[in-house]
């Protein structure tokens, strides 16, 4: 007996092929979408940990600054005396100030703040004191010293240095003899490219210590009339080629346009917007 056997045609087979293929491609782009999607969320997941840590960093030393720790005796003239900068060249206060922006760049910009020490517990050395900010950690006090008796004053320098956000901090001791203690400098914050900082100014005779406008640096001329301070920061993703087309512009501070200099590399961008009120500002004006 003869068998029978058949196969495909040509077109059958053709038909498959393109059948195939489609089915593929299709399975395909819905895997790099999937995977697009996926890197997409972890970078906003982490841009987002990086914001909260900043704010919550700058604004515990912010909250602090002006802070004297008997103001029945003493005011802001006879503690926060003028020093000069640090060695990279930020931090230079005149007498009375504790708070104070400086202009490095258009979009960065640098803050200084001051305020006295109140006792053992927040400087102690050999202690692990989880109030203290990064930016004190090695300037702590040294055997017998006590800010209940001598004068402690904390400087901390904010400033951004290729696109990291850093921090340097020095310990003065006004009594019972002049001495200081400076840190090491540290990184904060990796990514961070641009800090615009605006000030807010009480300018009324009512002693409501509330801002009646917000001034950059350069318009700001008598600091001890700034009651609260305006945060702005842009952190940008670690990753690069997130976005389908570069970034053009980004809003800081609701108003301010900034453009990213590698733009074609397609990062994502956060913007950052918060406000301090100077928690010391009532007491010390």
């Amino acid at each position: 007996m003869k068998s029978i056997q058949s196969g495909f045609t040509l077109v059958e087979l053709m038909i498959s092929l393109v059948i195939t293929s489609i089915l593929m491609a299709g399975i395909g782009h819905t895997y790099l979408g999937g995977r697009q999607s996926f890197r997409i969320q972890a970078a906003q997941s982490h841009m987002l940990e990086d914001a909260r840590y900043i704010v919550d960093v700058m604004g515990k030393e912010v909250r602090r600054a002006g802070y004297l720790r008997n103001r029945l005796l003493k005011d802001e003239d006879d503690i926060f005396l003028a020093q000069d900068a640090f060695s990279n060249g930020g931090g230079a206060m005149a007498q009375g100030e504790f708070i104070k922006g400086e202009d490095d760049d258009t979009y960065i910009d640098r803050l200084v703040l001051r305020y006295q020490l109140h006792d053992n517990g927040e400087l102690s050395s050999g202690a692990l004191n989880f109030n203290n900010s990064p930016c004190t950690r090695d300037i702590g006090l040294d055997e017998g010293e006590d800010p209940a008796t001598q004068q402690h004053i904390v400087t901390i320098h904010f400033y951004i240095e290729a696109n990291i956000l850093k921090c340097l901090a020095r310990r003065d001791r006004l009594t019972p003899t002049v001495g200081n203690s400076t840190s090491s400098v540290k990184s904060l914050l990796s990514n961070v490219i641009a800090l615009r900082i605006l000030y807010g100014e009480d300018t009324d005779a009512t002693e409501d210590y509330q801002a009646n406008r917000y001034l950059d640096r350069s318009q700001v001329t008598d600091w001890e009339k700034i009651v609260s301070l305006q945060l702005g920061l842009i952190i940008q993703s670690d990753e690069k080629g997130l976005l389908k087309r570069p970034t053009e512009t980004i809003k800081i501070n609701g108003q301010y346009e900034f453009e990213p200099v590698n733009a074609n590399e397609k990062r994502l961008y956060r913007t950052i917007n918060t406000t301090f009120a100077l928690r010391n500002r009532s007491a010390s004006s």
